[in-house]
């Protein structure tokens, strides 16, 4: 019997997770599943920011610092630096949302912004 009050799952699996906020279930899936995406991972390590960014307010940035946080982290990480960069407040993190329109949204915004760079051949 696993007692998941103690469990190291970066130790078990080398891996953590995301914390749930409410109703981000289907989020946490869709983020989890592109950190696991090599080509991609690497494509949003080489957006641009710049240090004026603040993760609250850039997607680029906040998705740089959460895949970050899932690589290096010993514990699960939060996502709500990543909601708030999309605008959502407390109430919208406990609405259920719809993933595809999720990943369509999250994609234009990423590629939106690796346009400057040229990075756009990368998703």
């Amino acid at each position: 019997m696993v007692d998941y009050w103690t469990y190291d799952s970066k130790k078990e699996t080398g891996y953590v997770g995301l914390k749930n906020q409410g109703a981000t279930c289907y989020m946490n899936s869709l983020l989890q599943t592109l950190y696991h995406i090599p080509y991609f991972r690497k494509a949003v390590y080489h957006m641009p920011t710049t240090e004026n960014d603040m993760p609250s307010g850039s997607i680029p940035l906040a998705l740089q610092t959460l895949f970050y946080k899932l690589q290096y982290s010993d514990n699960s990480v939060a996502t709500k630096e990543l909601t708030k960069s999309f605008g959502w407040d407390t109430y919208d993190s406990f609405m259920q949302h719809d993933v595809q329109e999720l990943n369509r949204v999250l994609c234009e915004k990423l590629e939106d912004k690796m346009k400057v760079m040229n990075l756009v051949e990368l998703l």
